[in-house]
């Protein structure tokens, strides 16, 4: 069997939706639902119950879901340990974090913790928040960066998770620019605006879908493109496709250049909190100095 039938299975149990489980493998939907395919027919049982919609698993589906977790757990536990054995004695503390905080902060950061308290050698697991909770839940991952708002709750239990605020940010409204350095879209109530979207059960859809339901009811958003990715949605808005919600951390070069601008007013943005989270265990010695730095 192919191992990737298992991390299909487990998109597809997680999300429940065969369209987006393809999208976030990467796959097509025909071919994706063909491995979905293969697999029960590997397995000798059927997992999906189909008659339904939205569809859910049959007592064996739920049952081979369980029983996939535990291998896909152990298999991960043992390549990294694997690896581990591998480097030359040097003990890395293991991050996770969502795509657009390992691409756009966590270098900075890290080289202001080099510099200001000391060299440290560290993974980066980038994934979108679901994984990213699970691979800390898991204690694969030592701590995860994320963001928080007000407005989101979040999926870590307080009395099992301790958290440490590093930065803050802000999820604002922005158009590319004409020639002239004027906004291409502004906001209008008289025509439809194009709308660059992310996919509503990401965490940046969650956060945007409370801006729109609360302050854009007199407009009309026309949504050309959607995706779960801020760089994707950032590439998109610099490229004049339409407008788009997209965080400062990732944008502060372009708005200080002008090629993007911000359209919105205070309420049309939504501040964010870049929020490093842990375990209330005990974490390796490395992971506890640099915990004991951080709340100094």
């Amino acid at each position: 069997m192919d191992i990737e039938w298992m991390y299909d299975f487990l998109e597809l149990a997680s999300t429940r939706n065969f369209t987006t489980a393809a999208k976030n493998r990467n796959r097509s939907q025909p071919a994706f639902s063909r491995r979905i395919l293969g697999l029960e027919q590997w397995v000798g049982a059927t997992l999906i119950d189909r008659s339904v919609h939205p569809f859910i698993l049959t007592k064996e589906g739920e049952h081979f879901r369980q029983a996939t977790l535990e291998i896909v757990k152990q298999l991960q536990h043992t390549l990294n340990e694997c690896r581990k054995s591998q480097r030359t004695g040097e003990d890395f503390i293991k991050f996770t974090a969502l795509h657009t905080l390992a691409i756009n902060y966590f270098a900075e950061w890290m080289a202001d913790i080099h510099r200001d308290f000391s060299p440290i050698h560290t993974t980066m697991d980038a994934n979108n928040l679901l994984d990213c909770v699970e691979l800390l839940q898991s204690r694969r991952s030592e701590f995860m960066l994320s963001y928080t708002s007000t407005s989101i709750p979040s999926l870590l239990d307080p009395s099992d998770f301790l958290s440490c605020k590093l930065k803050s940010d802000q999820l604002i409204l922005v158009s590319a620019a004409d020639k002239k350095g004027k906004p291409l879209f502004k906001l209008n109530k008289k025509k439809p605006i194009d709308y660059l979207a992310y996919e509503p059960n990401c965490f940046m859809g969650k956060m945007t879908g409370k801006i729109i339901s609360s302050e854009c009811a007199d407009y009309e958003l026309n949504c050309i493109y959607e995706n779960a990715v801020v760089e994707s949605i950032k590439a998109m808005a610099a490229q004049g496709m339409g407008i788009a919600w997209l965080p400062r951390i990732c944008i502060q070069s372009e708005l200080d250049r002008g090629d993007l601008i911000n359209i919105g007013n205070q309420s049309l943005s939504m501040d964010l909190d870049i929020i490093l989270y842990r375990s209330a265990h005990r974490l390796s010695n490395q992971g506890e100095s640099l915990w004991t730095y951080l709340n100094r």
